[in-house]
């Protein structure tokens, strides 16, 4: 008995786990046809079929066909290309996105989702050479971003403005784990933190503990936290993250599954009309977009109190006098007071 699943890569994949024991008990085989849709559930599926085929597994086959090795090649046919690629040039006059042209003919799992919100953003950090290895500056603390998650994942970033760049470390996630799995997570690293990005939500109460998520963190050591305050407009949050991204380098392991997360992030379609409807897909790429979301808002806002010193008249933790949206605006003025990349202002 075997099962063939056409379009894997748009399926739920648990309709693979419902099979697989019907397919033990028979010694059956299945199928898996699809188009790349990101580096999603079809991506993993396919990095394990390459990794066990380069073992010589003989149970699993993996075979990646584009548009110009798809030929007509059977007898009496003349071998040339299934689709023309002059067809597929007429597709792009006629306004079909690179990205759907990439995942549908040349099979790219790097192209980003059509309707992706942050596609353009990644190829262009990938072009700049801006995902790369990132080395970790002892001598500035660390920003974590959050998206909460109480029955559904929890997401963090970790980053670090460094001069002008925000460099991303680390990104976290955990489904089904509690306050103190993250603080003891945070703890493990290397990193001393100058300020935890919380959303708003973070600062309710809930039956299910008698402190917010906010008092749990600082009960256990994480601090200081500041509440990002909630906007009801998700686009706002999603331009802040856009206008931050020229600045942000991504450290290529290290943040290797939030990058996925932000690739796959996009806008929901709508299953009658296909058109987008202009509102962010829940298919939990939405967690990791969310909290650098939360950190992208949460940098526009003033140093939390504490960190001003004010007998030296400057702060006391260097990112914070950092700001990734005065570059452009203020650059004379930063040359005329002989500014410090680190966030300090030289003395002569």
């Amino acid at each position: 008995m075997g099962v063939v699943l056409s379009e894997y890569a748009e399926m739920d994949p648990e309709v693979e786990r419902v099979l697989d024991p019907a397919l033990a008990s028979t010694d059956g085989w299945m199928v898996y046809a699809f188009t790349p849709k990101g580096r999603n559930h079809g991506y993993q599926l396919y990095q394990f079929a390459r990794a066990e085929v380069a073992n010589e597994n003989p149970r699993w086959y993996v075979d990646v066909r584009t548009v110009e090795q798809t030929t007509k090649d059977g007898p009496g046919e003349p071998g040339e290309s299934v689709t023309p690629l002059k067809y597929i040039e007429e597709q792009r006059r006629r306004g079909y996105t690179e990205e759907f042209i990439q995942q549908e003919y040349w099979c790219s799992f790097d192209a980003s989702l059509v309707g992706s919100y942050y596609g353009d953003q990644l190829r262009a950090a990938e072009r700049d050479g801006r995902i790369c290895r990132v080395v970790w500056e002892p001598s500035v603390p660390c920003i974590t971003g959050w998206d909460l998650g109480l029955d559904d994942s929890t997401a963090i970033w970790i980053g670090q403005a460094v001069g002008r760049e925000l460099r991303m470390l680390r990104y976290l996630e955990a489904e089904g784990e509690f306050i103190p799995y993250y603080a003891r997570e945070l703890k493990s690293l290397e990193y001393v933190y100058a300020e935890h990005l919380l959303p708003h939500d973070a600062a309710a109460g809930n039956i299910r503990h008698p402190l917010t998520i906010v008092q749990q963190l600082q009960s256990l050591g994480i601090r200081p936290c500041k509440v990002v305050p909630r906007d009801t407009n998700v686009e706002h949050g999603i331009q802040a993250v856009r206008a931050l991204f020229p600045k942000m380098v991504f450290d290529e392991v290290g943040t290797r599954l939030g990058r996925e997360r932000l690739a796959a992030y996009h806008k929901k379609q709508d299953k009658s009309t296909h058109l987008f409807t202009g509102k962010p897909e829940k298919d939990g790429s939405d967690h990791g977009a969310d909290a650098l979301r939360t950190l992208a808002v949460g940098l526009r806002g003033p140093a939390p109190n504490g960190l001003w010193d004010s007998r030296k008249k400057r702060p006391v933790v260097a990112s914070m006098q950092w700001s990734p949206w005065d570059y452009e605006r203020d650059t004379a003025r930063r040359q005329a007071r002989n500014w410090d990349p680190y966030g300090y202002e030289r003395k002569e």
